[in-house]
């Protein structure tokens, strides 16, 4: 990266169930990435996932691939919530514990970037 001028990089797992090897990555590299956690509602217990990986190993973000992992942004994740309405409840939560987050919907996914 040092090479090519490029002094941080956002890192994200090649699919929803690789998230570990990020975490790898970021306690190797803490400096030079910035770990995005990969979330899929329909097969995932999202808010332990991303519980476990916001708060607990440090991660900055969370993506959803909604055309990847073949969910639509309003499928009910349970509580009558949708995954888009979950992402953004935790954005919102995140902000009145003092975490700076910001929610985006963009047609190739879901992102929101938190600290």
């Amino acid at each position: 990266m040092k090479f090519v001028c490029i002094e941080k990089t956002f890192l994200t797992a090649p699919n929803f169930q690789g998230n570990d090897e990020v975490v790898d990555a970021f306690q190797s590299y803490p400096d030079k990435i910035v770990p995005f956690v990969w979330v899929n509602p329909a097969l995932d217990d999202v808010e332990k996932k991303l519980n476990h990986y916001i708060n607990e190993e440090g991660f900055m973000g969370i993506k959803m691939q909604p055309l990847f992992d073949a969910f639509v942004a309003d499928v009910d994740v349970g509580a009558g919530d949708d995954a888009a309405d979950l992402l953004l409840l935790f954005a919102a939560e995140g902000a009145a514990d003092g975490v700076s987050c910001q929610a985006g919907l963009l047609l190739s996914g879901i992102i929101v970037s938190c600290r």
